[in-house]
């Protein structure tokens, strides 16, 4: 392409991560084109990237694709795959509207991707959907950014929900939300809440609701680490959780992109024993 300097919903722009997910040895990268579009960009190391065709547009002029999830659907209570052998990758976003949430679905590795035909799945504001599943009450869960909370939901099949009435205030945008051990040790393990800002805190989740034990710290520092998530499906590789970001307010005179990722990360827990005993929570770059 021979534009230079693409600006908002332009070829050559990236904003916010979505869907990042490890599916069948490729680590899937998905990023918005200022709702028009999600990028979509496969690696087995993290470091060398393929670009691939845009995972899919939004569904109509100006209806837009949001940032939002993707998961494997393994059991695939959905629906969505005519053969359960063959799991459906399904990815959650809003419309532009800040009010519809809806689904498409992939069923040969991200390749090729169509629109839930029933869309809307939910209507309820406001946008950045975090879907995953949740082992020990067998259920998924959706936790979504609106009026300035997260909001947890609950469904069987992730085409129906259930607001479970226990949401998080003070919350900003683009939540990402996962579990880590602590020291290393499986037995320890901690829920981590990273919200859009890259501020987190460390807590307990049952499933419906989460608790903080922690204050909220940043994870990164500097005006360009923003709508920060990581890849999701990791235990099925080597269990690592992996943190990336969009590097908002980059800007790079005279060149045919505009904004960029930042480098992958490892995250951890450790516990620190001083004056009294807490939980800090680490990034390394990636070796």
């Amino acid at each position: 392409m021979s534009r230079l300097n693409p600006g908002l919903r332009q070829e050559g722009w990236v904003n916010d991560l979505n869907g990042l997910i490890y599916y069948d040895e490729e680590y899937h990268l998905f990023a918005q084109r200022w709702a028009k579009c999600w990028l979509h960009a496969v690696s087995r190391d993290l470091v060398h990237w393929t670009e691939l065709e845009p995972a899919f547009w939004e569904e109509k002029e100006g209806s837009g694709v949001q940032s939002g999830t993707c998961v494997i659907d393994y059991r695939n209570t959905s629906g969505l795959s005519p053969a359960p052998a063959n799991p459906p990758m399904v990815a959650f976003y809003p419309r532009w509207d800040n009010l519809h949430q809806c689904l498409a679905y992939s069923l040969d590795h991200g390749r090729t991707w169509q629109h839930y035909e029933k869309n809307p799945i939910l209507t309820y504001p406001e946008r950045d959907p975090k879907v995953f599943w949740y082992a020990p009450s067998n259920h998924w869960v959706m936790m979504l950014y609106g009026q300035e909370q997260y909001h947890i939901l609950s469904s069987s099949n992730l085409l129906n929900w259930k607001d479970e009435l226990h949401p998080i205030g003070k919350s900003f945008e683009c939540p990402d939300f996962f579990e880590l051990p602590v020291d290393g040790d499986r037995s320890r393990m901690k829920w981590v809440l990273v919200q859009g800002n890259g501020n987190y805190s460390i807590g307990t989740f049952n499933g419906v609701e989460y608790k903080e034990e922690t204050d909220r710290h940043p994870c990164d520092i500097g005006p360009n680490f923003y709508a920060t998530q990581s890849w999701n499906n990791t235990e099925t590789g080597d269990g690592r959780r992996i943190q990336t970001a969009w590097m908002r307010g980059s800007d790079f005179p005279n060149m045919p992109f505009n904004q960029q990722i930042s480098f992958p990360c490892q995250l951890s827990i450790a516990e620190w024993s001083g004056a009294s005993k807490q939980l800090l929570f680490g990034r390394r770059s990636l070796n």
